[in-house]
């Protein structure tokens, strides 16, 4: 078990679910924490939701860039992706490698950040949150 793992076999009074988001987020926070403070300062500059902005969007079976932060939201998805492609996660795998490249597609992005967001959501929300 990784440390956060370990932590969660022993908590009392935390649902499993929260407890398994808490550990993810304590596996993503070192590494991507500045990348999601990034992220979050352009969407506040912007004046828009940084939360409502993540959410995947497809017009005609096509990824719809974002209105604003591309680039932030670029470097965070990846951070993300390349924490979550380690052994101790399941989810998303083959979406998550098509994302770490670097000429890694706008379909690639927005599949592989769905499927975070489908799996790691409210693990990616706390950080979001903790940002603003």
């Amino acid at each position: 078990l990784s440390p956060s793992r370990a932590f969660c076999a022993n908590t009392t009074g935390l649902m499993p679910s929260e407890c398994g988001a808490w550990a993810v987020t304590k596996e993503l926070i070192v590494p991507c924490a500045p990348t999601v403070t990034d992220y979050v300062q352009c969407t506040r500059k912007a004046g828009k939701d940084a939360m409502k902005l993540t959410e995947p969007r497809f017009e005609n079976g096509k990824p719809v860039p974002l209105e604003v932060c591309g680039k932030e939201y670029e470097i965070m998805a990846r951070c993300t992706a390349n924490v979550l492609l380690q052994p101790s996660f399941d989810k998303c795998q083959k979406m998550f490698k098509a994302m770490v490249a670097e000429d890694a597609s706008p379909v690639a992005m927005t599949r592989g950040w769905g499927c975070a967001m489908r799996y790691y959501g409210t693990s990616l929300g706390h950080m979001i949150k903790s940002a603003e």
